[in-house]
């Protein structure tokens, strides 16, 4: 009697599922604002080789300004998307952001869409990324991602972003 009691207590444990925690949406706002900032973590993998960085962007429109610091602020550098065309510290280079970019480190991140996800919650890019928001925060009572995690469709590459603060710049 005590073994079909120990057994019967043993099956319906197995019936018990642990709860997840509920990854919650980004509060979606109807317009992206026209300028917002953003700091955090970069780090990606190629041919499973990790890089990681600091990072500041500013965006103004269609604009922006990227500042990525490399592990304990040695180095940096600063590209910036103005109407004349990519700048990295402070010169004109042929090209766009993807084209330098996979040049100096073999994979690009699509920094155009990442409004989208932060504001809109939007779960791919450019149809070659699959977007994961693990982790959200509160900031100014709004819902905003915390830990974004890009996989590339194609190409070995995860980029996994860690969002320190996000806010909005008044004019």
């Amino acid at each position: 009697m005590i073994r079909i009691w120990l057994l019967i207590v043993l099956l319906s444990g197995c019936s018990i599922t642990l709860n997840k925690p509920t990854v919650k949406p980004v509060d979606t706002v109807q317009v992206i604002p026209d300028m917002w900032q953003a700091k955090g973590r970069v780090g990606g993998i190629v041919d499973q080789q990790v890089q990681n960085s600091g990072f500041d962007i500013i965006f103004k429109g269609v604009y922006y300004k990227l500042t990525l610091s490399a592990v304990l602020g040695l180095g940096q550098v600063l590209i910036e998307s103005k109407p004349q065309g990519l700048w990295i510290d402070g010169k004109l280079i042929p090209g766009n952001f993807k084209q330098w970019m996979t040049a100096q480190v073999g994979w690009y991140f699509p920094i155009t869409e990442l409004p989208y996800v932060v504001f809109k919650g939007r779960k791919k890019m450019n149809n070659d990324w699959d977007v994961e928001i693990s982790r959200y925060q509160q900031i100014n009572n709004i819902k905003r991602p915390k830990l974004i995690r890009l996989k590339h469709l194609k190409k070995p590459i995860k980029i996994k972003l860690m969002l320190a603060d996000i806010m909005p710049i008044n004019k």
